[in-house]
């Protein structure tokens, strides 16, 4: 009834034509199929379950019917790891039933009976899904390609997304961060039109909600907890201006994000430095780690200096036309991320950091 689900999320610029095919270039593939899937997510009106970083839904697809409680653990780098617990719904019943779960999923003061009378839909989330199967370095994978619509009464938001899930593995002692690594630079092969996805399905709905407490920046003064955290801290950052940028377009949202780019930029550099003038001759790893941080420093760097460039001219502009603007400038920036795999940059950087 429950597992924990590990997975990568991409933002997609335009469209996959043929996720067979792009599929087959990473390794064997089974299962192929495309699926309905008409989502209704709920909560209670004080957001009960969003406050303790929980989704509930109801999934409706062509051959089985389902409600899913998510719980969040961890989201850094791209790589969302939550746990997720599934139980089998009647299509006749309107709401979820928190009842049908095991009780101890929940936290301890989780009232449960409350909270399950004052259910109530918040948004429906529908997309077609196009998937396969796919065996990649000894572990099995399922690649989804969504495409669809996220309603809020009369507020809609487009779904166009990449996601990659690890489903198998017989190493008790699977090194997830190695993984996904060795999938991602696997990925960068294929040449996909990909971008960074910071935000889940639910979370952007939360935003057209106009919910409260929907960006999780970090909280601790980094310059105080280590060199480290300093970049984990600046991650976050960037990941959550980036996914504000995409989802409100203006020149406010391009200018924090910026900032964001300048804070990592410069912790990066610092990190390089640290590294560059250790000696570790013949720690294979620490090599490892100095090309990874000087190649994600050498494109971020790019990067930056021409979103800068994009900022300081639409400053220049009277409000109407930098709205219009910034629009195209996002676009722009996306297909940069994507040919510069910037998509990749936070998982490499997770990757990076666990090496010693």
């Amino acid at each position: 009834m429950n597992n924990k689900e590990i997975e990568l999320k991409y933002g997609v610029i335009g469209d996959i034509e043929d996720l067979e095919a792009s599929c087959k270039q990473l390794g064997i593939i089974s299962n192929l199929k495309e699926d309905k899937l008409a989502n209704s997510y709920f909560d209670t009106v004080d957001k009960d379950l969003y406050k303790a970083k929980a989704g509930l839904r109801i999934r409706k697809a062509n051959s089985y019917c389902e409600q899913t409680l998510k719980i969040k653990s961890s989201n850094l780098g791209g790589l969302h790891i939550r746990q997720e617990y599934n139980v089998a719904f009647n299509r006749r019943q309107s709401k979820p039933n928190l009842n049908a779960f095991d009780k101890n999923i929940f936290p301890k003061d989780f009232d449960i009976a409350k909270i399950n009378k004052n259910l109530v839909k918040l948004c429906d989330i529908n997309f077609v899904r196009k998937s396969v199967n796919l065996e990649f370095d000894n572990c099995l994978f399922e690649i989804c390609y969504d495409k669809g619509l996220i309603q809020v009464e009369d507020k809609q938001l487009a779904i166009n997304e990449f996601e990659v899930e690890l489903l198998e593995h017989d190493d008790q002692n699977i090194n997830i961060d190695n993984l996904f690594y060795k999938f991602s630079i696997a990925l960068n092969q294929v040449n996909l039109p990909l971008s960074l996805e910071p935000f889940s399905k639910m979370h952007k709905a939360a935003l057209l909600m106009n919910t409260k407490d929907s960006f999780d920046l970090p909280v601790r003064t980094s310059n105080m907890q280590g060199l480290d955290n300093g970049i984990v801290d600046a991650i976050i950052c960037f990941e959550q201006m980036f996914g504000l940028l995409m989802f409100r377009q203006d020149l406010a949202s391009l200018m924090y994000f910026n900032s964001a780019c300048a804070l990592l930029l410069m912790y990066l550099k610092e990190y390089k430095s640290f590294i560059a003038s250790a000696r570790y001759d013949t720690n294979a790893n620490i090599a490892d780690k100095r090309a990874i941080i000087k190649n994600i420093y050498a494109a971020l760097k790019e990067f930056y200096a021409y979103s800068l460039k994009k900022e300081q001219k639409l400053r220049k502009k009277d409000y109407e036309t930098s709205k219009e603007k910034v629009k195209d400038c996002v676009m722009k920036l996306r297909r940069l991320i994507c040919s510069y795999h910037l998509y990749n940059i936070t998982l490499k950087m997770r990757y990076a950091l666990s090496l010693k």
